[in-house]
């Protein structure tokens, strides 16, 4: 290069717009040189240097790729309880709200088991009354055969 200084590797960029000239015979062969779109440099089309910053993404955290699901509701909200008495235990102290949010999310828990006992004990019942009616219709068929075997024998 014909610049004083010595750049180390191609891909670094020149400090300054008459160090890019010099290094680049044309604005094409360089990638980091662009032509000044400023008012005050507009008249004399001078190549200026702008250094690109590193695309980050997630802030350098590394994301899995894998979409995260939930099962069902009641075990979200499960979830979700436990996660708070965690965090909770974790903090010195409970301020009211936080409790009462606790509180609420375990209400609700609560709400679901006591209906899904509900809906399970009226299933059984449900069950115990359907097998009863096929007991009758079964014992009311019997007595209409023998009835029409007596009418027919008799």
């Amino acid at each position: 290069m014909n610049s004083p200084r010595s750049v180390s590797s191609g891909n670094s960029s020149p400090s300054s717009c008459s160090e890019a000239s010099s290094s680049c015979s044309s604005p094409s062969c360089c990638d980091h040189a662009f032509a000044s779109t400023s008012s005050t440099q507009s008249r004399s089309k001078e190549l200026s240097v702008r250094a690109r910053k590193p695309k980050r993404v997630h802030g350098g955290k590394r994301r899995s790729f894998t979409v995260k699901r939930r099962g069902h509701p009641r075990q979200a909200l499960h979830k979700l309880a436990a996660r708070k008495v965690k965090k909770a235990s974790r903090s010195s102290y409970l301020d009211i709200e936080f409790e009462r949010e606790i509180l609420k999310e375990m209400k609700q828990v609560k709400a679901l088991q006591a209906k899904t006992r509900a809906l399970e004990e009226a299933g059984r019942e449900m069950e115990l009354q359907v097998g009863a009616f096929i007991d009758v219709r079964n014992s009311l068929k019997r007595t209409a055969d023998f009835r029409s075997a007596l009418w027919i024998s008799g």
